[in-house]
């Protein structure tokens, strides 16, 4: 049994955490007793998608009026080459942007609660208020997301196939491919921050493309998994 509040496991038996001393009893509840809040609210990817899209076409766009400027105004920054108009057209584009991804990352927070929320019991090796709020640690989070993310696919995967629900697993090499992507482009930054040459900015590049795209597509399976759990806890309530 893993600890709900330190993520510890523990015997199946035991009452309280070795590791922290959390009672382990609530945990012992039937599953039938305890619906979780976030079961009848379902998740959309396109929504996620729409702002992320929305919010990196602001930021571009900001990008695009200011060097169009600079360039215009052979990239010399005095006040005489500078034209407030354009200055605050780039700005608002940038909040604008900066908003949308901002909307953005709160929902897939969001998400990442509700997805450990709905597969809560004996055998979830984390809560969700501590699986999200690990995630902001400076540093140690490089080692949560092995537990928020990859974790949560083979709890997840576990929690369906020990409830026969009939839905199919999520990916698990997809997951941990998200979280060790990361961990490479920050070595490659770091590596290449001294004398970075266009091939390795092509490399750096691609390789962030190609994570981000991972991740949208972890993002996709969550959703979608949170939406069947959904509405497995309320079939169960129903019944």
């Amino acid at each position: 049994m893993y600890c709900p509040q330190c993520g510890k496991s523990n015997e199946q038996e035991a009452r309280f955490c070795t590791s922290c001393g959390n009672s382990l009893n609530q945990n012992r509840l039937p599953l039938q007793q305890r619906i979780p809040r976030s079961a009848g609210k379902k998740a959309n990817f396109m929504l996620l998608l729409i702002f992320f899209v929305l919010g990196i076409a602001g930021v571009l766009a900001g990008a695009y009026i200011l060097v169009e400027h600079l360039v215009y105004s052979n990239f010399l920054l005095s006040p005489e080459n500078l034209n407030p108009t354009t200055l605050v057209s780039a700005l608002l584009f940038y909040l604008l942007g900066f908003g949308f991804l901002i909307t953005f990352f709160v929902f897939f927070m969001i998400y990442i609660y509700r997805s450990w929320d709905l597969i809560q019991d004996e055998h979830s090796r984390v809560t969700p208020g501590i699986a999200v709020g690990f995630l902001f640690i400076p540093f140690y989070n490089f080692y949560w997301v092995f537990k928020a993310y990859y974790g949560w696919a083979l709890d997840y995967n576990y929690f369906i196939e020990r409830n026969k629900i009939e839905a199919a697993p999520v990916s698990e090499k997809l997951f941990l491919l998200n979280c060790l992507l990361p961990i490479f482009i920050f070595i490659l930054n770091l590596y290449f921050l001294s004398h970075l040459t266009e091939n390795q900015l092509f490399i750096l590049s691609f390789v962030s493309l190609f994570s981000l795209t991972i991740h949208l597509m972890m993002i996709a399976q969550i959703t979608k998994a949170i939406n069947i759990l959904s509405a497995w806890h309320l079939a169960k309530k129903n019944k």
